[in-house]
């Protein structure tokens, strides 16, 4: 393993929004400054081990190849919880 490989294939600000969009429907805070300034590996690889997932996500998560699909796997994830919740209440589409 080599410390903080890939971190520039990471869309940070694909993750920050999908971030916000997390902590605002869950209503949560978060320190922004730290956030700020975590660098991209350490940001993806605390909030995959932090995030409210399953067993099959977090699995995936471990599972990716590099950074950047660890990455791209937690805003896949994240945007299916949203949209999830977003749609909840809504009747089934026929």
């Amino acid at each position: 393993f080599t410390a903080r490989k890939g971190e520039d294939d990471v869309d940070r600000e694909a993750l920050l929004s999908v971030l916000r969009d997390f902590l605002k429907a869950n209503q949560l805070k978060v320190d922004w400054d730290g956030i700020d300034n975590a660098p991209n590996e350490a940001l993806v690889n605390a909030l995959a081990m932090m995030s409210p997932y399953g067993a099959a996500e977090k699995q995936a998560l471990l599972e990716a190849s590099d950074l950047k699909t660890r990455a791209e796997i937690l805003i896949a994830v994240t945007e299916m919880d949203l949209a999830k919740k977003k749609t909840s209440g809504d009747p089934p589409l026929q």
